[in-house]
Parts: structure tokens; C-alpha cells; sequence
């Protein structure tokens, strides 16, 4: 009984024929379709999963109580060596004042220019996940916050062995580990406001975090703090030395977007809102040039011989 107001993501297999879909809701639910085949009448169809409830096709529920944590944005999903990995933040962009439920209305510091610390379940803790999702099943039980390995802080690493994908994560000495995928926590008041997307191995997504200035007299408008986020897909670790970093001017993101341009003959990949977390200055709507490294072997997908 949660609407989906994001896109879906789609699969598709070599022949260009729809293998899975993903959906999310404002449920903080995540789910997957598994798309067979049908006869030419459009009566009989086979491999297709049981669409009848939504509990047959779900995959994790990651909302706190009374279902406050929501995803807005559809999920993006890379697929990898065994599985699918399932990325995706929560956040409500239709409710970004710091009055909004979402943060709490806390108590600004005006001697350190920010919100005091709240008491817990006193306001939303928003987050960003990697689900590893095997399509041969679904989860049992349903993957939750708890399922997944912290990756907030400390220093992380992803193995796989067997066919299976660990993520490991060491924090003051402690570690912990998943096969279900990570996770990591926003500052407080903070939510996803776009579509993540990922390249070269990297996953940007934004967000924005309301804020008040310290004497409330301020005659210019206040559009919040905007971040952009570069993570590793299957880490969550920072792709440069800082996991997020500021756009200038504030306000709610885009989400990035991707392709291929020709210049002077040569194809160059690109991405439009693709932050280097490092930089200064940086605007959701900066162009800049992606390095792809592909990994492996590559072989030719045909051969053929000269006779004489």
C-alpha cells in the first residue's frame, strides 16, 4: 500500500530480452520481478516469480518504525560476478525543511553554526545501501538495516571466494562482516535527493541537509547544504579521499548523468554531476571526463577465416 514515485531499473540479458526488474517505495521496501518468457496468446508464462503480493517479490524493508525512512528515487543496479548489486539512499525531498519531520526542527548552536544533537527516534536517520542479490532466490528472512555490515566509519574491503562476496569492515579495532551488503549513516538531517548512477566502478548520488543561519535575519535564501557524493560499489569506500563533498549554491541536486561523446573522432565517456569529492567550488551541473579500466580478459565475440 506504498506508492513507487521513482523509476524502476530494468536488466536485460545479451539478446536484449528483460531478465529483472527493481522497485522501491515509500515504504522503505525494495523489490524484484524476475521476468520469464509467455506462449504466443499471452496465456501461459514461465519463469516469471509470483507477482500476486508484494511480500512474494520483496527483498529488504530498511525503514525505521512507522515506515518514516522513504525512498523517492528508483535504484540503480550494477551487475556483478554472482550477483546483482541493489544501490539505493532514502531520504523525502517532498519534506526538506529543517521544521519537516524528516529532521526534527532542532536546536541551532549559533556558537558553532549547527544543530544540537537530538534525542534518538526524535528525527529520521537517513542512510545509503549496497544489497548483494542473488536472483536464483529471495531472502529469508527480508534483509534489514541489521543485515547489512556498517560501513559509516572505519576502513572496509569486499572479497569474493567460492562465489561469494564479503564485505568487511574494521572500526576502533572491531570487526565486522556481511554477504548481505553495507550500508552507511547521513549526518543528522540529511537525505538522498536524487537517483544514484554508477560508472567506472563508482556510485554518485546527492543530497541535501537543511540549514539555518545563526541569527535568523538573513535576507537571502536559504536552499540548504548540497553534497555530492563518489563511493565504491561494492566498498562504499570513499573513490577519493573524501566520500562526499560541498556544491556551491545549495538547493537539491540532480541526479548525474552519463554517456559518450565523439571529439575529433575519438569516443570520450563523460558524466554531468559526477563530483570529485576532493575539489572545491564544485556545481552539481559540472561536466567531467570519466577514466573506465576495464578489468579481465576481453575476447572477440566471433572469428572468421580467408579462404584462398
Amino acid at each position: 500500500h506504498y506508492s513507487v514515485p521513482g523509476d524502476v531499473a530494468v536488466l536485460k540479458d545479451g539478446s536484449g530480452y528483460m531478465t529483472y526488474v527493481y522497485a522501491s517505495d515509500t515504504g522503505g521496501n525494495v523489490y524484484r520481478i524476475n521476468v520469464g518468457s509467455t506462449d504466443d496468446t499471452g496465456t501461459i508464462f514461465t519463469s516469471w516469480t509470483n507477482n500476486s503480493t508484494a511480500s512474494d517479490i520483496i527483498l529488504a524493508s530498511m525503514s525505521e518504525t512507522n515506515h518514516a525512512r522513504k525512498f523517492i528515487n528508483g535504484p540503480t543496479v550494477v551487475p556483478s560476478p554472482g550477483f546483482n548489486a541493489v544501490l539505493i539512499g532514502s531520504g523525502d525531498r517532498e519534506h526538506p525543511l529543517v521544521t519537516d519531520y524528516a529532521c526534527g526542527n532542532p536546536v541551532w548552536d549559533s556558537l558553532t553554526s549547527s544543530y544540537l544533537p537530538q534525542t534518538a527516534g526524535t528525527y529520521v536517520t537517513n542512510q545509503f545501501y549496497m544489497l548483494v542479490d542473488k536472483p536464483t532466490g529471495y531472502p529469508s528472512p527480508t534483509l534489514t538495516p541489521s543485515s547489512l555490515v556498517d560501513v559509516t566509519y572505519g576502513t572496509t574491503s569486499a572479497t569474493t571466494a567460492a562465489g561469494t562476496t564479503t564485505i568487511t569492515n574494521v572500526t576502533s579495532g572491531v570487526t565486522t562482516t556481511s554477504t548481505k551488503g553495507w550500508r552507511f549513516n547521513f549526518g543528522q538531517c540529511e537525505q538522498t535527493v536524487n537517483e544514484a548512477l554508477t560508472i567506472a566502478g563508482s556510485t554518485f548520488f546527492g543530497t541535501n541537509t537543511p540549514s539555518r543561519d545563526s541569527g535568523g535575519t538573513s535576507c537571502t535564501a536559504d536552499l540548504g547544504i548540497a553534497r555530492g557524493y563518489a563511493v565504491d560499489y561494492l566498498s562504499g569506500n570513499a573513490t577519493y579521499n573524501n566520500r562526499s563533498g560541498v556544491y556551491v549554491g545549495g538547493g537539491m541536486p540532480p541526479s548525474p548523468v552519463a554517456g559518450v561523446v565523439d571529439v575529433d573522432g575519438t569516443k570520450v565517456p563523460f558524466c554531468i554531476g559526477c563530483i570529485n569529492a576532493d575539489e572545491a567550488n564544485s556545481s552539481a551541473l559540472q561536466g567531467g571526463k570519466v577514466t573506465i579500466n576495464p578489468t579481465g580478459s576481453r575476447y572477440r565475440p566471433y572469428w572468421y577465416m580467408e579462404g584462398e
